[in-house]
């Protein structure tokens, strides 16, 4: 546990070195009275920071709240079980979300030149990538549903009750391929409001349908939860995306 804790932090010690090389280069120093702070950029810097700290504390919020049902409906053995699954899953999520802050400073960037063709390419070619990535984690997740478990030194139990609920949860990396995009795209065109609903409305229907569900279908039903909730979530970003492109989009810029 020690060597592990230590390996994480000198992870972030040598990532935080090799970031501060770029701020002592010349052409990049950073001086005393560029420190001072200014209220107008505090304030947007923390508008448009939500999104982001929402995307990263998000989904352990979930595990958290999976966890609770988890082992109220299976004990231990489905704690192990979403142990398993939400390894996998979250790695995925991780490379979805790149696509997504991949994208966001591009789509800023056109947004200040009112190149709107260019956001337009960039929003297209994220989208594009990310169901890409969401589809072929489908895939192989499926394929190797109960090999994954197995590589974790699981017990059979474990091994049978992990496959069996794998799919459910790669599912929902569809619904989170275009989350994390959309998400995104809100906060690059200033459109803060539509990206906190989304951020933070997963947990809390999550919440929700993890005292609704679990009732009708016990275990399964606390493992549909999660998809469940990410299509709710699709079908409100879906209809304030719509509701953007019914405005105007160019008017936003």
């Amino acid at each position: 546990v020690a060597g592990a804790a230590i390996a994480t932090i000198a992870g972030q010690t040598l990532t935080m070195m090799l970031s501060m090389i770029l701020f002592f280069r010349k052409k990049h120093r950073i001086a005393v009275k560029d420190c001072k702070l200014h209220r107008g950029h505090v304030s947007r810097i923390i508008a448009v920071g939500v999104s982001p700290f929402g995307l990263t504390i998000s989904p352990n919020i979930v595990i958290v709240f999976m966890n609770w049902r988890a082992i109220q409906y299976g004990g231990d053995t489905a704690v192990s079980v979403y142990a398993v699954i939400s390894y996998i899953i979250y790695a995925v999520q991780l490379m979805l979300q790149g696509a997504g802050d991949g994208s966001q400073p591009l789509i800023s960037l056109f947004v200040g030149e009112k190149n709107y063709e260019g956001v337009k390419k960039v929003r297209f070619l994220a989208y594009l990538t990310a169901f890409s990535v969401a589809i072929l984690s489908f895939i192989i997740i499926y394929v190797l549903r109960y090999q994954i478990p197995f590589v974790f030194g699981s017990s059979k139990e474990v091994i049978k009750m992990t496959g069996d609920a794998f799919p459910i949860f790669a599912l929902g990396l569809i619904f989170t391929a275009f989350l994390r995009i959309t998400t995104s795209y809100f906060y690059a065109i200033g459109k803060n409001l539509y990206s906190y609903l989304l951020v933070y409305g997963e947990p809390i229907i999550l919440l929700l349908l993890l005292f609704i569900v679990p009732f009708f279908g016990k275990l399964a039903g606390v493992w549909i939860s999660s998809p469940l909730s990410q299509l709710v979530l699709t079908i409100i970003g879906f209809l304030l995306y719509r509701k953007q492109k019914k405005v105007g989009e160019e008017s936003a810029f």
